[in-house]
Protein backbone atom coordinates (compact mmCIF):
# COMPACT_ATOMS: atom_id res chain seq x y z
CA UNK A 1 0.00 0.00 0.00
CA UNK A 2 1.19 3.33 -1.17
CA UNK A 3 1.81 6.12 0.93
CA UNK A 4 -1.30 8.35 -0.72
CA UNK A 5 -3.55 4.84 -0.20
CA UNK A 6 -2.40 4.91 3.37
CA UNK A 7 -3.65 8.48 3.59
CA UNK A 8 -7.14 8.30 2.08
CA UNK A 9 -7.63 5.36 4.26
CA UNK A 10 -7.26 7.56 7.57
CA UNK A 11 -9.03 10.36 5.79
CA UNK A 12 -11.63 8.03 5.12
CA UNK A 13 -11.83 6.61 8.77
CA UNK A 14 -11.44 10.11 10.34
CA UNK A 15 -13.45 12.10 8.58
CA UNK A 16 -16.10 9.97 7.53
CA UNK A 17 -19.79 10.46 10.18
CA UNK A 18 -20.85 6.95 10.80
CA UNK A 19 -24.13 7.49 9.35
CA UNK A 20 -22.66 9.17 6.29
CA UNK A 21 -23.27 8.21 2.81
CA UNK A 22 -21.91 9.40 -0.48
CA UNK A 23 -23.61 11.01 -3.16
CA UNK A 24 -22.22 11.82 -6.62
CA UNK A 25 -24.36 14.04 -9.07
CA UNK A 26 -23.39 14.77 -12.86
CA UNK A 27 -25.00 17.30 -15.35
CA UNK A 28 -25.06 20.00 -12.92
CA UNK A 29 -24.19 23.76 -14.58
CA UNK A 30 -21.13 25.63 -13.58
CA UNK A 31 -22.43 28.27 -12.06
CA UNK A 32 -24.67 26.16 -9.82
CA UNK A 33 -21.39 24.22 -8.71
CA UNK A 34 -19.97 27.66 -8.31
CA UNK A 35 -22.09 29.18 -5.82
CA UNK A 36 -23.08 26.20 -4.13
CA UNK A 37 -19.15 25.83 -3.40
CA UNK A 38 -19.24 29.15 -2.56
CA UNK A 39 -22.30 28.90 0.23
CA UNK A 40 -20.78 25.87 1.62
CA UNK A 41 -17.27 27.82 2.02
CA UNK A 42 -18.67 30.71 3.66
CA UNK A 43 -21.56 29.36 5.47
CA UNK A 44 -19.96 25.24 6.50
CA UNK A 45 -16.08 26.06 5.96
CA UNK A 46 -16.60 23.86 2.86
CA UNK A 47 -18.08 21.18 5.00
CA UNK A 48 -20.51 20.05 1.27
CA UNK A 49 -22.49 17.45 3.13
CA UNK A 50 -23.46 19.88 5.89
CA UNK A 51 -24.48 22.69 3.27
CA UNK A 52 -26.39 19.85 1.49
CA UNK A 53 -28.13 18.94 4.40
CA UNK A 54 -29.22 22.41 5.68
CA UNK A 55 -30.67 23.20 2.00
CA UNK A 56 -32.75 20.12 2.52
CA UNK A 57 -33.67 20.98 5.82
CA UNK A 58 -34.82 24.16 5.19
CA UNK A 59 -35.45 24.37 1.31
CA UNK A 60 -37.28 21.45 0.74
CA UNK A 61 -38.92 20.34 4.23
CA UNK A 62 -39.78 23.45 5.63
CA UNK A 63 -38.49 26.70 3.45
CA UNK A 64 -37.98 29.22 5.63
CA UNK A 65 -39.69 32.18 2.67
CA UNK A 66 -43.26 30.34 3.46
CA UNK A 67 -42.63 30.49 7.15
CA UNK A 68 -42.54 34.11 6.81
CA UNK A 69 -45.23 34.50 4.43
CA UNK A 70 -47.49 32.49 7.01
CA UNK A 71 -46.39 34.30 9.55
CA UNK A 72 -47.26 38.26 7.60
CA UNK A 73 -50.87 36.34 6.56
CA UNK A 74 -51.42 35.58 10.44
CA UNK A 75 -50.41 38.65 11.69
CA UNK A 76 -53.23 40.43 9.19
CA UNK A 77 -55.62 38.19 9.96
CA UNK A 78 -55.43 38.77 13.76
CA UNK A 79 -55.49 42.85 12.76
CA UNK A 80 -58.46 42.21 10.79
CA UNK A 81 -60.30 40.16 13.23
CA UNK A 82 -59.90 43.04 15.98
CA UNK A 83 -60.77 45.62 13.43
CA UNK A 84 -64.34 43.17 13.28
CA UNK A 85 -64.60 42.56 16.92
CA UNK A 86 -64.46 38.83 16.21
CA UNK A 87 -63.10 37.73 19.91
CA UNK A 88 -65.14 34.60 19.77
CA UNK A 89 -62.24 32.80 17.26
CA UNK A 90 -59.85 30.48 19.13
CA UNK A 91 -56.14 31.12 18.76
CA UNK A 92 -54.76 29.23 15.60
CA UNK A 93 -51.60 28.27 14.34
CA UNK A 94 -51.43 27.91 10.69
CA UNK A 95 -49.30 25.23 8.91
CA UNK A 96 -46.97 25.27 5.93
CA UNK A 97 -49.83 23.77 3.98
CA UNK A 98 -51.89 27.09 4.56
CA UNK A 99 -54.82 24.58 7.04
CA UNK A 100 -55.29 26.32 10.42
CA UNK A 101 -54.96 24.56 13.76
CA UNK A 102 -56.76 25.12 17.21
CA UNK A 103 -54.14 25.92 19.76
CA UNK A 104 -55.07 25.53 23.24
CA UNK A 105 -53.26 27.34 25.96
CA UNK A 106 -51.39 25.57 28.10
CA UNK A 107 -52.52 26.06 32.01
Amino acid sequence: MTDEEKIEEIKHKVFRHPDADSLLIKRIPKEAVKQFKQFANEHFVGDYGFAFKWMVDNLLVEDSRFIELYAILEKHEERLNSLQNVKDQPPFKRMLSGRKIVVSPIE
